[in-house]
């Protein structure tokens, strides 16, 4: 049974030198955190992670209501998984923010 999110991005609102810092000075706008690494590395998350349960005690990282209202939500086909079937591969299990750039689905 599935019991696992992959953030393949995110929009940095605070904090913006030190998460260009930590990807090494690089930073292109909408770019500086728009992949499944880049967003370990502006979080500060390493491997040492793995495994960590949300919510759990000892765990160092929370999940916060937004302090402002987000737009609406976009969802569509999960991207590199073929591998799975048809059945699986064509769900609707891909989000994103309702305007945010994201990589189209091939």
């Amino acid at each position: 049974m599935p019991a696992a999110v992959l953030i393949r991005g995110v929009e940095v609102l605070a904090g913006r030198d030190l998460a260009v810092a930590r990807r090494g000075g690089r930073a292109g706008d909408r770019r500086l955190a728009n992949g499944p690494a880049k967003v370990c590395q502006v979080l500060g998350l390493d491997r040492a992670g793995n495994g960590t349960v949300l919510g759990r005690p000892g765990c160092p990282l929370r999940l916060l209501p937004p302090a402002q209202p987000t737009p609406p939500l976009a969802r569509g086909p999960r991207v590199g998984i073929a591998y799975a079937g048809a059945r699986w591969a064509q769900r609707r299990w891909r989000w994103w923010q309702r305007g945010f750039p994201v990589a189209p689905h091939r």
